[in-house]
């Protein structure tokens, strides 16, 4: 506080050496107070939500899930909020509730580039080209993980979404889900995969 202090005092006398009255450096720094005061609180305001989750991680069950839900409703009319809020989620892996501030900030419509940075953060980078994407879900259907390649490829989908050999994987994997669904050997909401022999 000794420096703060000595360099408004250094102030003080240099404005007084200039011939302008002492009265006014105080005046220019509530002014400036005052003109912050708004942008702060609304930072503030902001961060609530993140801070909510944050110390949510010691709460068990259903008042976690419920201090989220209330950090997600208040994050809701910020797309700053939303974003906040889904950094600490996903790096307290939290997946559902960053998908859901995530999804939410998407609805917004300002903050396209924060969402792929997000989806990103959260998924790890998209391949880099389409063809490196049928290539991994090809893999996956090989291995029976029908599962996550219906997840990877509706990702990559809408990253390429004209492309006709992810299209074809698209009817590949519907096609395994039905008759995984038809032989009994997985439930229609794909909690579970097929094995291939």
């Amino acid at each position: 506080m000794r420096g703060l202090g000595g360099m408004a005092k250094g102030l003080m006398m240099l404005l007084a050496s200039l011939g302008v009255p002492t009265w006014v450096l105080p005046a220019v720094a509530f002014g400036a107070l005052a003109l912050m005061l708004p942008r702060l609180m609304q930072t503030m305001e902001e961060d609530r939500p993140r801070r909510m989750v944050k110390r949510a991680w010691i709460e068990d069950g259903e008042k976690q899930r419920e201090i989220e839900r209330e950090a997600l409703q208040r994050a809701s009319g910020s797309p700053t909020a939303l974003a906040a809020l889904a950094r600490e989620a996903i790096q307290q892996g939290r997946r559902s509730l960053a998908e859901a501030a995530i999804e939410r900030l998407r609805q917004t419509g300002t903050a396209d580039a924060e969402v792929q940075r997000l989806e990103q953060a959260m998924n790890g980078p998209l391949p880099a080209t389409s063809m490196e994407a049928a290539i991994i879900i090809e893999r996956l259907l090989d291995n029976g993980l029908l599962s996550l390649a219906e997840a990877k490829l509706a990702r990559f989908r809408g990253a390429w979404p004209d492309d006709t050999e992810l299209a074809e994987l698209a009817a590949r994997v519907e096609a395994a889900r039905s008759g995984a669904v038809a032989d009994g050997e997985g439930p229609p909401d794909g909690s579970a995969s097929p094995s291939r022999g």
